[in-house]
């Protein structure tokens, strides 16, 4: 727990948001969950109203929040849930222990993806690799083996967005080369033949970024106090000395 937060009252206030995009989704989630694991005693919600709001009860990300312990939202609003135009994959909590589990969860989100999205079929491997890859991960580096996800298309592009509150990629990494930057460790952790996972590959990640680039999307990693985002042609972006976060949130982009 963190002296600093342990038994206040914390509001998050979201309301001036005028846009969501799954990574930002899946952000604003774990950071309500970290801020109860570091000792809040409640949080409150500031949720956006008018059609972002409705769009966030839509997509279930209101349900994710009211379930997660002493945890209240203002200006909850009440949505048409048969209206799938802008729904792809839910926002939804998933817990996985072992290579089986991973499979199986793969599968039905791909199945999911590419039924709400057929011009998503072309690229149906991709797909199933991204999140395979994505949820082996939330297996291996997750404390409590628990991930989120979310699937959106914004403009044409398709939107997949994984994390877990695990210890995050740059505490493993360190294991290997103390002197790196959260950024850097993020850049090493996608490197070929890079694990700290014994008996398992490393080769995951690597691939990840390779095919979303050719396909001229973008991968975006954050963990820690830093975040990368690897394009498909020129240097990748790295930022350092952000808000230290806990785990990791991925984030695949196809054109």
């Amino acid at each position: 727990m963190s002296p600093d937060m342990e038994g206040r009252a914390i509001v998050v206030d979201l309301s001036k948001i005028e846009f969501f995009e799954p990574f930002g989704l899946v952000y604003a989630y774990v950071v309500v969950r970290q801020l109860h694991a570091e000792g809040a005693r409640e949080v409150s919600v500031v949720l956006p109203t008018g059609d972002v709001g409705n769009y966030l009860d839509r997509i279930d990300f209101t349900r994710a929040l009211l379930a997660l312990p002493n945890t209240s939202l203002r200006n909850l609003m009440s949505s048409n849930k048969n209206d799938r135009s802008d729904r792809l994959l839910e926002f939804q909590s998933f817990t996985v222990s072992n290579d089986d589990e991973v499979e199986e969860l793969a599968s039905r989100m791909r199945r999911i993806i590419t039924t709400q999205a057929p011009e998503a079929r072309a690229i149906g491997e991709q797909i199933h690799m991204t999140l395979a890859e994505l949820i082996s991960n939330v297996e291996v580096h997750s404390d409590t083996r628990e991930g989120v996800a979310v699937a959106q298309t914004i403009k044409g592009r398709l939107h997949i967005c994984i994390a877990d509150a695990g210890v995050g990629i740059p505490s493993r990494i360190r294991s290997l080369d103390p002197t790196l930057r959260d950024a850097a460790c993020i850049e090493e952790a996608t490197k070929a033949r890079v694990t700290t996972r014994l008996g398992r590959g490393g080769m995951g990640l690597t691939e990840l970024r390779a095919e979303i680039r050719e396909g001229g999307g973008r991968l975006s990693i954050r963990s820690g106090s830093g975040m990368v985002d690897f394009y498909r042609s020129g240097p990748s972006a790295s930022f350092d000395d952000l808000p230290p976060f806990r785990g990791t949130i991925v984030e695949a982009v196809w054109v």
